[in-house]
């Protein structure tokens, strides 16, 4: 899936290399300071177990456009 746009933001999706690097506690320099939070944590922990969270109406990452910091992530589901 394309990321989605706003003025401000783009929701885009998790790279493998973003999840293991909040599972691992690693940070990164692209992140705000508050990011991961430990919501952020417990669903990277579970994209092993359940890959379709990845998919089109998946979870994404909250990147401010004038900064491209991450500043969070939520989670889309249409039904």
């Amino acid at each position: 899936m394309s990321s989605l746009k706003t003025e401000r933001h783009e929701l885009r999706s998790w790279t493998s290399e973003e999840i293991t690097a909040v599972v691992d506690g690693t940070r990164q320099p692209e992140w705000a300071d508050d990011f991961p939070a430990e919501g952020d944590g417990v669903i990277a922990g579970l994209f092993g177990k359940n890959p379709a969270w990845l998919g089109e109406y998946g979870h994404r990452l909250v990147v401010e456009r004038d900064t491209g910091l991450v500043v969070g992530s939520l989670g889309l589901e249409f039904g």
